[in-house]
């Protein structure tokens, strides 16, 4: 059914209590897979296989895992042309319901252009 699609974008924990990290945030699944791939490439850095935990996490944030089109900015600065499913992402999967995601929004912007434009100065 279409309403149970949509609830089922934004995911709630219903008891908050039980969180560290993520309490705070309005975005359950986004901050979940963000402390979970925190914690696991802290782990990759230190057995020396940080480039092979971005080649496997890569695939898993560029189709959207985090359902969060600034999530899915932050990660085309990084790694452009990879074929991060953009479109997909900001129309059909992501959900942006509060002033949290346009903040998130308006970060990414100018770091776009700073990326964009490497010799220019950037305040960000």
């Amino acid at each position: 059914s279409p309403g149970l699609e949509k609830r089922g974008r934004r995911a709630k924990v219903l008891d908050r209590s039980l969180l560290g990290a993520c309490k705070p945030t309005s975005w359950d699944r986004a901050c979940s897979l963000w402390v979970s791939i925190h914690a696991l490439s802290a782990r990759a850095d230190q057995l020396g296989k940080s480039r092979e935990f971005i080649r496997h996490v890569y695939p898993l944030l560029a189709g959207g895992a985090t359902q969060c089109a600034a999530c899915t900015d932050h990660l085309r600065l990084f790694f452009p042309g990879r074929g991060v499913l953009y479109d997909k992402v900001v129309h059909e999967l992501s959900y942006c319901a509060n002033v949290q995601c346009s903040k998130a929004q308006q970060h990414t912007a100018p770091l776009a252009q700073c990326v964009r434009n490497p010799r220019q100065e950037c305040a960000t």
